[in-house]
């Protein structure tokens, strides 16, 4: 994919029906001819400009001439009509000689966070998107510099990249997960996966080029332009709604009302979406209400699917767990583990990627599955779960360095994330959002019985790469 779509598509000029979408260079030839043809024209419609120093701007006409402030080497600010500020730096193709070492932290950072994230809600479900987090995160982490780059390099285990090739990771991995997918079985419709970034920035404030060519080579968008200073709650909605859309309106209220305001100047987003049906589907006719037992002992009647006789999963014993590989159509797996009775805190405990590996690596066919139908949303504040696993400068006003982004003073005033999955007989719907927000300082061979009919954790993996789409866990199917 190349920079965003919706941003290519708005820098069409009017008279261009032919729905493709323009190349840089496309563009400034015929922002050319179209300024020459239309110098006068007060008509309002998209015009594209391309700026000598490699920045497009799509504006709105309405009248007076725009023109690109002069405030230094590799320093960009948007006209006061500007609409989209998008960098002509093309998507880089994808090189996939770190996507393995990317997905090792990705995955080492799954845990720490799902670790930092159950000790914060004792008795409650979990589900967040990792995948999503580490987006968002490397597109903040891009522009930092001195200690903070170094905090939430290793904090997000970042820094097991070899150097200078985090972007070009993140890129190549995003391209993969999003490649076209095809059902193993004919017939059959193969997953979607879609992920996507945005970034929204003050008009009028005063952006690093640099930065502007980082989004855009490896994170595939440009930077719409708000006004925080005057309306923040309009900006608030309007990102709200561009969520909405993103993610088929299952994530809907993603910044809560107050938590942008008029010193905001940067916010930065990642979306994901999950759909996928079993490759074995559950029959809803064997779906059984069965009592549940929670952490406490207690029980709960939910509603758990059972598998046909002519199913078969792949199954693993470990110490004090069993656990079980369901597939999806299309190249992606959920994996449930269920630790004994009385066990889950001893199991959870010691969950980590190799753990999981262990499972991955020692699946042998012959699982009986039971699996309750679930469906729940998660919203979560990241500031303080993020600073226990040491990114705390960002958070700072007065240390925090993110002169890579703008030579204005800025820092991360928030981070928020919400997840949402839902399972039954057909297969799963999940989706999430995170979004940092930064203001300026100014054949049964063997038999396991994997039944969560008792809290478990589970994992939605990509097959292919490895990648921790959705993490979380079920105390309670019945808790939304």
């Amino acid at each position: 994919m190349g920079l965003d779509d919706r941003l290519r598509g708005a820098m069409h000029d009017e008279g261009d029906e032919t729905g493709t979408r323009a190349e840089p260079d496309v563009l400034r030839r015929r922002a050319q001819r179209t300024v020459r043809r239309r110098r006068m024209s007060l008509v309002a419609s998209v015009v594209v400009v391309a700026l000598a120093t490699g920045v497009v701007i799509a504006q709105r006409r309405g009248g007076g001439a725009s023109h690109l402030v002069a405030l230094g080497p590799g320093l960009v600010q948007a006209p006061a009509g500007a609409q989209l500020l998008v960098s002509s730096v093309g998507r880089a193709a994808p090189d996939p000689t770190n996507v393995k070492a990317l997905t090792t932290a990705n995955s080492q950072f799954a845990f720490d966070l799902y670790h930092r994230l159950a000790a914060e809600s004792p008795g409650k479900n979990l589900v967040f998107s990792p995948e999503s987090i580490s987006d968002a995160l490397a597109m903040v982490y891009a522009g930092a510099h001195g200690t903070t780059a170094t905090e939430i390099g290793k904090a997000l285990h970042f820094d097991a990249v070899p150097a200078g090739g985090l972007g070009a990771a993140f890129n190549a991995l995003s391209q993969e997960l999003l490649a076209p997918r095809k059902a193993q079985d004919k017939g059959r419709k193969p997953l979607e996966l879609s992920t996507g970034n945005s970034a929204w920035g003050q008009r009028g404030f005063v952006f690093e080029q640099a930065y502007l060519d980082t989004l855009a080579r490896y994170y595939g968008t440009g930077l719409r332009l708000s006004d925080f200073v005057r309306d923040a709650e309009r900006e608030r909605l309007r990102i709200n709604a561009y969520v909405a859309q993103q993610t088929d309106h299952r994530i809907t209220n993603l910044l809560p009302p107050g938590i942008i305001d008029n010193m905001t100047r940067l916010v930065l987003v990642n979306t994901i979406t999950f759909t996928a049906d079993w490759r074995m589907p559950f029959l809803k006719q064997h779906t059984h209400t069965v009592a549940f037992t929670r952490i406490d002992g207690s029980h709960v009647n939910v509603p758990m699917m059972e598998q046909d006789e002519s199913q078969e999963f792949d199954g693993y014993k470990g110490d004090q767990f069993v656990a079980a590989r369901l597939p999806y159509e299309g190249g992606a797996s959920m994996i449930v583990i269920v630790p004994d009775a009385g066990a889950f805190s001893t199991v959870e405990q010691k969950l980590d990627p190799t753990l999981v590996q262990q499972v991955t690596s020692g699946l042998t066919p012959g699982a009986d599955v039971w699996l309750p139908k679930f469906d729940f949303r998660a919203h979560l504040d990241l500031r303080t779960t993020l600073g226990a696993l040491g990114v705390r400068e960002a958070f700072d006003p007065q240390r925090a360095d993110f002169s890579g982004m703008s030579p204005s003073g800025l820092y991360v005033s928030d981070i928020v994330h919400e997840a949402t999955i839902k399972v039954d007989e057909k297969g799963t719907k999940a989706a999430a959002a995170t979004a940092a927000i930064m203001e300026t300082t100014s054949g049964r061979i063997e038999q396991f019985i994997v039944h969560a009919n008792r809290p478990f954790v589970y994992l939605i993996r990509d097959d292919a790469t490895g990648a921790i789409l959705f993490q979380g866990r079920v105390l309670d199917p019945t808790q939304h």
